[in-house]
């Protein structure tokens, strides 16, 4: 093989490297762009899940208090069915 057939050889290989590094280069900014895009839907979805427990906390309170009024009244019977004469 001749010096120029050398040289020639080379050229190609670097035009085949330059193409695969172009290749390669599109796929990273590819995968980059994705990745923020996933990034994005993350913090998106952190933030719905701070605002579904918040309100699933003032729910539970709400019931509680609801249950706490309703065993009081259950209380408040039992205690007046006693005062006026229970079984008796």
């Amino acid at each position: 093989m001749s010096v120029e057939q050398e040289i020639d050889y080379i050229k190609d290989e670097l035009k085949i490297i330059k193409k695969d590094v172009e290749q390669i280069r599109a796929k990273q900014a590819s995968y980059v762009e994705a990745h923020h895009t996933l990034e994005k839907e993350m913090v998106e979805l952190k933030s719905d899940i701070k605002y579904i427990k918040a309100g699933q906390d003032s729910l539970n309170s709400n019931i509680n208090k609801v249950l706490f009024i309703v065993g009081g009244g259950f209380i408040t019977a039992a205690v007046m069915w006693v005062i006026r004469g229970g079984m008796s």
